[in-house]
């Protein structure tokens, strides 16, 4: 212990007020103390002054009371959300060690008027007795233990034994912790035990909930655990803990949509509303890209849509790179999924760079599986196939069974573009009872869109034609329209080769009425393909070439060329087009359809076929 006493109450100390040109910036300026001598001359004679930082952007010193008051009364001005600390500190850095201190109104405000009532006078008088009884407990238990309770205190100015304010200041700890509830004296021992804490928000949220668990647990051996739990979850809900609670309630949501997408939507639905109640920006939009996800799952593409563009509307930053991969992973499937394949590419792209130093399984698996359908489209089928196959093998000894259907169907595309149409069938129809997959209407459909195909190109054609009629069924019955059209496009293409025209005619031209009508603008241009075949059987030569010019200006602006099982009737039909015309009656035809736009050219599809006298279910 040391040996001189500490100078009794009252009598006259001089204070050392240190240099008065310290280096603010310097760790090792405060040391001994706070430099008191420059913060007094700032005061004087510079009292707003700018002050360098050798590895920073530099800041404002502002030194004077009404200064600092006039700053803290003006959040408009100058804003606490982006970091409170000298140090520069990265977007992630400043979401994962978000406090009431690091917020602007109105989310500090709401938050702040939930912890002023125990801090009022009235309020700090009822913790009066606990604090005497807290005094009583700690000196008996110290009782012999410590020579010099002083001298052990005195610890905290500088100088003693850490064991001693260690025997102090523990009981203190976990009787706030244990008999408080006050959840937040458990930072106190992150702070000691775990200074280099994950930066992860998810991972946050999986700690929170943990502490939550502790807390009914210790309860657990004094009271039934379910009110130990109804207790804990209070403590969820209250102070900071109701903008944690909301996010788990999003992140929750979001993974039930994988398994229960009916009520995964319901959770996230209230999960997004309270994370916009208290101004939670980044995961009430995190929330409208599950959501629209779920939405995909559920066959709702009307509702997709609204989700991802309320998604896009919320300004952001992304607190992770784990995030930010997740909710784009999303957001490309539900693009995929709505027909929009140039904003598909552009994403994957985007994930690729994202996925550098990601290591979750849900994360690296699902992104790398959406980016490979892109990649099978962009002509990388065969290192999908291998990417795939390991990826798959991975996620079942991982039992991550959720992503399992998203896999097979990037692995089955693949196959498919390099030939291997058995092999794609085989891993379709033994994954088909996966009881994930039975959970997700569209990945049902998917599944029965591409088992269909595998089964055509294996020239099973009878049982493609019985696979996609099933798939029309399932569309019809959620009231997809984008599957609906898709199946009516393979059905149309097997009628006419089947000479079926009239009912080839029917469904190509449905399909291409639904496909533009809802922006699905590749699947519009494959569908304005098959009917200038159609023209051809008709001996309308020049109409035709009118159509496929019009469906390649689509492509070209869409960035995709993709088609699988029908290619060599495409060529076949430009090349019919081509030759039933001379070059200038066939390059003015060409020039003609370039120029229309999408909806030009389903018009004048609809007056070729109304010229014939059909009639167009819709038109």
């Amino acid at each position: 212990m040391p040996s001189a006493p500490l100078p009794p109450i009252g009598s006259d100390v001089e204070l050392e007020l240190g240099d008065d040109r310290a280096d603010l910036v310097s760790h090792d300026t405060y040391v001994h103390g706070v430099p008191h001598a420059t913060f007094a001359r700032l005061r004087r004679d510079d009292p707003v002054s700018w002050v360098d930082e050798p590895d920073g952007r530099g800041f404002w010193a502002v030194t004077r009371y009404p200064d600092v008051l006039a700053v803290s009364r003006q959040p408009e001005l100058f804003s606490c959300a982006q970091g409170i600390r000298l140090e520069d500190m990265t977007a992630e850095e400043c979401e994962a060690r978000r406090t009431l201190m690091e917020m602007d109104p109105p989310q500090h405000t709401a938050l702040r008027r939930l912890v002023s009532r125990p801090f009022t006078p009235r309020g700090v008088q009822q913790y009066a007795e606990l604090v005497r009884g807290l005094t009583r407990d700690v000196l008996d238990e110290l009782d012999g233990q410590i020579d010099d309770l002083r001298a052990a205190m005195r610890w905290a100015l500088g100088t003693g034994r850490a064991d001693d304010v260690l025997a102090i200041a523990a009981p203190a700890a976990w009787y706030w912790i244990l008999r408080a509830r006050i959840p937040e004296g458990l930072g106190w021992i992150d702070e000691a035990l775990a200074p280099e804490l994950d930066a992860s928000p998810a991972a946050q949220l999986q700690g929170r909930w943990a502490r939550l668990q502790l807390l009914a647990h210790h309860d657990s051996r004094h009271e039934d655990l379910e009110d130990a739990w109804v207790r804990a979850s209070e403590i969820a809900t209250s102070l900071e803990d109701q903008r944690m609670d909301s996010r788990l309630s999003v992140w929750w949501g979001s993974h039930m949509t994988f398994y229960a997408p009916e009520a995964g939507i319901g959770i996230l639905t209230d999960g997004r509303d309270r994370c916009d109640e208290v101004g939670d920006a980044f995961w009430a939009a995190y929330a409208e890209g599950a959501l629209a996800l779920g939405r995909v799952f559920q066959g709702r593409d009307d509702l997709a849509g609204a989700h991802l563009q309320a998604m896009a509307a919320r300004r952001r930053v992304h607190p992770s790179t784990r995030l930010q991969v997740d909710e784009l992973t999303r957001q490309v499937v539900v693009d995929y999924a709505l027909g929009r394949y140039d904003a598909v590419h552009d994403t994957t792209e985007v994930i690729a760079r994202g996925l550098d130093g990601v290591s979750e399984i849900n994360v690296l698996g699902t992104a790398m599986a959406v980016a490979g359908w892109a990649r099978v489209e962009q002509g990388d089928a065969a290192g999908v196939a291998v990417d795939m196959e390991a990826l798959l093998v991975r996620y079942l000894n991982e039992g991550e069974m959720q992503h399992v259907p998203s896999i097979i169907l990037a692995l089955a595309r693949a196959l498919l573009a390099e030939g291997r149409a058995d092999e794609a069938a085989a891993h379709l129809q033994g994954s088909w009872d996966v009881p994930e997959l039975q959970r997700f209407v569209r990945a049902r459909l998917w599944y029965r869109h591409d088992l269909a195909l595998a089964e055509l190109l294996a020239g099973r054609t009878a049982s493609a034609v019985a696979g996609f009629e099933a798939m029309l069924d399932d569309a019809t019955a959620v009231a997809n329209p984008q599957e609906q059209a898709r199946a009516q496009f393979w059905l149309g293409l097997l009628d006419r080769r089947a000479a079926a025209h009239h009912r080839a005619e029917g469904h190509l031209h449905d399909a291409l009425e639904t496909h533009a009508e809802h922006g699905y603008r590749q699947m519009a241009a494959g569908a304005l393909e098959a009917v200038a075949g159609l023209e051809l059987d008709h001996a309308r030569p020049a109409v035709a070439a009118r159509l496929l010019a019009a469906a390649a200006a689509v492509r070209a602006e869409a960035g995709v060329t993709y088609r699988l099982g029908w290619q060599a009737e495409y060529d076949a039909d430009l090349d019919r087009a081509r030759t039933s015309l001379d070059d200038g009656a066939f390059a003015e035809a060409w020039r003609r359809g370039s120029e229309l736009d999408l909806a030009e050219a389903v018009e004048l599809a609809r007056r070729g076929r109304g010229e014939r006298g059909r009639p167009t279910f819709g038109w």
